[in-house]
């Protein structure tokens, strides 16, 4: 027996907002982040930036007991990063940023975290290089939902930043804590690397933003064209009614709320009387112009509920609610009073119609051919007629 060697695609792993989603879908924690989708991503952010926060505070915490973080600053550094978040989460909690035009407070919280390294680089005396380490990650933020411009300007604050606090070191030189006379000059090394790191990081967050733009432009773009291929696929283009796809849909609705609901319908079918003389005399053009005017009438006698379709030709579908109820049939006598007024080759139009009223248990096909018997019937009577089926 021949094996299958074509290649199997690994299982797709489930994304991080997946993930979220799940994580907060039950009843106390939609408390806590909300129901609404938008809201619940600007919250991961903001999650993904406490976390941050939160391995980068206990980093220090251990400097405290080897002495080189500075404990009057850290306090400082821990009041002024908690009450950052706080205000943050509520904003966005209650929706207060919904009408801005950065609603997740991208830019709040990129330059909250530049300020954040700035005091750590403060306060790490000896070891404050380590306090850059997180700003590459604080600028990638910038990738979800700002522009270019918003980035590279963000990439100058932060590099302006850093160079106050090294000014400011070397007027309290005291907070660079204890370093060896030989060892090489701290401040100008991290200085020079971050003149190189941060535009070359802008540039590489800009480039990424501006692709996550040119997708989302994209995916607008093909929902649109979903949307009209969908259009396109069930409505009829000449009168602007659903065509035989999109009534085979809705018969099925209709079948399915009297099966479950017990909710009667009837089926009509009708003819335009003498259509194809209109054809061959005036030519098609004509033909198609009263099609379109035949529907605008049908589509404005209907009551709110039924549906009418483009079955095929100059056959139209009608589904009506309340088979068992007289005014199911009067909504196509009202029908056929307002086609009388139209007129073509100096006669009014009219047509022929059958009338099924769906029954318990009955498959709608079944109904549809007895309205299509019905309807053979009225033209064999002579047209300009409707026949309710009995059969």
């Amino acid at each position: 027996m021949k094996q299958d060697r074509s290649p199997r695609m690994p299982a797709s792993l489930p994304s991080l907002t997946d993930a979220w989603n799940r994580l907060t879908a039950s009843a106390g924690m939609a408390l806590l982040f909300g129901v609404e989708y938008k809201r619940r991503m600007r919250l991961l952010q903001w999650c993904m930036a406490g976390s941050m926060y939160l391995g980068a505070g206990l980093v220090m915490a251990a400097g405290l007991e080897e002495g080189w973080t500075n404990r009057t600053l850290y306090a400082g550094w821990l009041a002024f990063v908690g009450a950052g978040l706080l205000v943050s989460f509520i904003a966005i909690r209650l929706g207060w940023t919904a009408h801005l035009h950065d609603p997740g407070l991208t830019t709040w919280q990129i330059v909250m975290g530049c300020l954040a390294v700035d005091w750590g680089y403060l306060m790490c005396g000896p070891l404050r290089t380590i306090a850059l380490f997180p700003l590459a990650l604080v600028l990638t933020f910038g990738a979800f939902s700002l522009s270019w411009r918003r980035i590279m300007g963000l990439a100058a604050f932060a590099l302006l930043g850093l160079l106050a606090v090294v000014a400011w070191l070397q007027v309290q030189p005291s907070l660079k804590g204890t370093w060896p006379a030989t060892a090489p000059p701290l401040d100008r090394i991290n200085v020079g690397m971050m003149l190189v790191l941060m535009p070359a990081l802008a540039v590489m967050t800009a480039r990424l933003s501006s692709l996550r733009g040119r997708l989302r432009q994209q995916r607008s773009h093909l929902s649109s064209e979903l949307d009209e291929a969908r259009l396109l696929a069930e409505v009829d283009m000449l009168t602007g009614l659903p065509n035989r796809r999109a009534l085979i849909e809705r018969l099925a609705r209709f079948e399915r709320d009297a099966t479950e609901g017990g909710a009667p319908f009837a089926v009509t079918l009708l003819d335009i009387d003498h259509f194809k003389k209109v054809n061959d005399v005036l030519g098609h053009a004509a033909g198609d112009e009263l099609l379109a005017k035949f529907a605008r009438v049908a589509r404005d006698s209907l009551r709110g509920g039924d549906v009418i379709g483009r079955w095929g030709g100059e056959e139209f579908l009608i589904l009506t609610h309340g088979a068992a109820d007289p005014s199911a049939t009067a909504v196509i006598d009202r029908l056929q009073r307002a086609t009388f007024a139209l007129q073509v080759l100096n006669r009014p139009v009219t047509f022929s119609a059958g009338i099924a009223a769906h029954r318990a248990g009955e498959d709608v096909s079944q109904a549809i051919a007895r309205a299509d018997a019905a309807m053979y019937e009225a033209k064999q009577r002579g047209r300009d007629r409707v026949i309710v089926s009995t059969d």
